[in-house]
């Protein structure tokens, strides 16, 4: 499941029901738009987690360099990973 996905889906719903009341044609469009996004966000699997080949590292968060698991620093870009 993804759920922003999902609550993006419903926001571009009803800003095309937005468009589309207001009289502008392409609102429906964007409108149909939205419900596709929602269902998409609801049956989508979750992506698998991304994990380095070995274990005794892990990726920093911020440049994504494989780090020790045990650096409370980050060598490369010198911010906390966790």
């Amino acid at each position: 499941m993804w759920p922003n996905l999902a609550a993006g889906g419903l926001i571009v719903l009803f800003f095309g029901l937005f468009l589309f009341l207001s009289g502008l044609p392409f609102g429906f469009v964007i409108m149909l738009a939205g419900p596709i996004m929602f269902v998409a966000g609801l049956l989508l699997p979750d992506s698998p987690p991304v994990r380095p080949l070995d274990p005794t590292l892990k990726y920093c968060r911020f440049c994504l360099n494989e780090i020790p698991l045990d650096a409370k620093i980050c060598p490369e870009c010198g911010l906390p990973p966790d």
